[in-house]
């Protein structure tokens, strides 16, 4: 049965299978002014920025759980570097790494802690290694047998629950029934900045009871700690269960400043200015989830008293609607591509916009459900509209957009399309692959404003695994952008559209508006927004490498 709530109303629930019900952190690192002569600590909590000119700021306290039996904290930030001796910062409680003149101190092994920050008394020290992660399962020990695990890793127990806690390198765990579980997911913390660096962050931190295995073999993945350098450190390691992956602390940056690395927590900053690095954000949603539910509701999960809200959103980091122009999952089994985006809820969909296959093969694997595969010769998809200008939002004048979608190439080939409505050099967009795995960028029109770039940095992995390409451009700034993955992000800036024409040809999937420049591979969850999406809302649907549907209903734990 399908039940309706009003907005704003609390709803109460009975959820015995508490699978998915989860406690995380991230946060962002500790900033610092230029010419400070210390460094940003670390995220554990909420990194602190540099206390006054000459005092590292201290890195952010961790988390508590007592999944083994008894309470430890784990994932402190790394405490930023100082100038003098006598005012050193403090690790973050739960393992965080101490900043000094000196050589930042290690995060303690397997709490996932940042690295504290390196002085430069007597010359540029380093920073602190971060701590390594650690991954640990509880579950009833009466009538849940197991095989023996493989991987660095120690069993235990408390009372009548068996704890396996796995420690360095990769393992599996393999029951051999079906039955509920408790885990701790921690990744690796960041290594600490030299030279007046900034902390390390706390690798993600991720638990939950309720998660259910069967009689099949579970990867485990223990994340390393980043080395800390001269310069910058180096990000923790992903840790690893099942579908459960904790992203690496980000590195602490060194004497030269610039924000701190992104990732489960952020890094701090090295003292010649810069923003702490921002955290992955993961979701906490409850087990039994009420649908045709009105944005504002809240959730009481009565036998846990955990209470959730209703987010309008993509994911769980309030990524609104607006804007979303067309949105394809590629789950048709023949026929139209269909843009989704009035069904999950929004308002500025294209009109006659459902994308018409040529030649291409539906129902292949792909990121989320399904997905479409193109052969590199002639397969594409085209929008089914005949007007031009239902697309000018991605290369007029004054225009703001973002794109995103999955991608998993067969080849590198230069010059193959993964979208466009022009050739090249013509009125439109155009983003295709280069030489050596670069990707090019084309805005605009030759004659009226034109952006051009390629990337020097952001690269194609060379693999065949799916990736998340994201691009945008705001003309407001002049500045186009480019990533994939989530990682490193390359702009040119200082190039305004001038052009008020309507592009040349309609969207096309993996061919250029000619017809050539056939891309190979499968495209999956491709989605077009008519503005700038934010750094958080783009890690939200990267989803820490997982992706995440735009339709997704999605509630978030009341403080998270």
């Amino acid at each position: 049965m399908t039940i309706s709530y009003k907005a704003g109303r609390r709803i109460q629930g009975i959820s015995t299978d508490r699978t998915g019900i989860e406690s995380s952190q991230g946060y962002a690192g500790g900033d610092c002014s230029a010419n400070a002569k210390s460094g940003g600590g670390g995220a554990g909590a909420v990194g602190n920025p540099q206390s006054g000119t000459n005092v590292g700021g201290d890195g952010g306290a961790g988390l508590s759980s007592s999944i083994t039996g008894s309470a430890v904290t784990r994932a402190g930030g790394g405490g930023g570097a100082s100038w003098s001796s006598s005012t050193n910062s403090s690790g973050g409680t739960g393992g965080g790494g101490a900043g000094s003149q000196n050589a930042g101190t290690a995060g303690t092994v397997n709490t996932g802690s940042g690295g504290g920050g390196g002085g430069e008394y007597g010359g540029n020290k380093t920073g602190g290694n971060g701590g390594s992660g650690i991954v640990i399962l509880r579950f009833t020990t009466s009538g849940n047998g197991y095989d023996t695990p493989t991987g660095t890793h120690s069993v235990a127990t408390d009372g009548s629950y068996t704890v396996i806690s796995w420690t360095a390198g990769s393992g599996t765990f393999t029951p051999t029934s079906s039955y509920d579980v408790e885990y701790l997911v921690i990744a690796g913390g960041g290594g600490g900045g030299g030279g007046l660096g900034g902390g390390g962050g706390a690798g993600g931190y991720r638990t939950a009871t309720g998660f259910g295995v069967t009689s099949q073999s579970y990867t485990i993945t223990v994340g390393a700690g980043g080395a800390g350098a001269v310069a910058n450190g180096s990000k923790g390691g992903d840790s690893v269960f099942s579908t459960i992956t904790s992203e690496g602390g980000g590195l602490g940056t060194g004497e030269a400043g610039g924000n701190g690395g992104d990732g489960g927590s952020g890094g701090g900053t090295g003292t010649n200015s810069g923003s702490g690095g921002t955290s992955a954000t993961y979701v906490s949603t409850p087990a039994t989830i009420p649908t045709n539910v009105q944005v504002g509701s809240r959730f009481e999960e009565t036998d846990t008293q955990k209470m959730y809200h209703k987010v309008d959103t993509v994911t769980g980091a309030d990524v609104s609607l607006t804007g979303l122009k067309a949105y394809y999952k590629f789950n048709e089994a023949s026929g139209n591509i269909i843009n989704q985006a009035s069904a999950v809820g929004s308002t500025d969909m294209i009109a006659t916009s459902d994308l018409v296959v040529s030649g291409a093969t539906y129902g292949v694997t792909g990121k989320i459900g399904d997905a479409l595969s193109f052969d590199g010769t002639n397969d594409s998809a085209s929008a089914s509209s005949t007007s031009t200008s239902d697309w000018s939002f991605l290369s007029q004048s004054g225009v703001a957009f973002t794109i995103i979608f999955w991608y998993k190439a067969d080849d590198f080939v230069a010059n193959r399309s993964f979208f466009a409505t022009s050739n090249f050099g013509t009125d439109g967009i155009n983003i295709v692959s280069k030489t050596d795995r670069y990707i090019r960028f084309l805005c605009g029109n030759t004659s009226a404003g034109f952006m051009d770039f390629t990337t020097t940095t952001v690269i194609q992995p060379n693999d065949t695994n799916w990736h998340m390409l994201m691009a945008k451009y705001d003309d407001a700034s002049g500045v186009g952008t480019l990533s994939i993955d989530n990682g490193i992000v390359e702009t040119k800036g200082s190039q305004n559209l001038t052009n008020t024409s309507s592009p040349n040809y309609v969207f096309k999937v993996a061919q250029d508006g000619l017809g050539a420049g056939y891309y190979k591979g499968d495209i999956d969850e491709f989605s077009i927004w008519n503005r700038i999406l934010t750094t958080a809302e783009i890690t939200s649907l990267y989803n820490s490498g997982s992706g995440i549907a735009v339709n997704d209903d999605v509630w978030k734990e009341e403080g998270t």
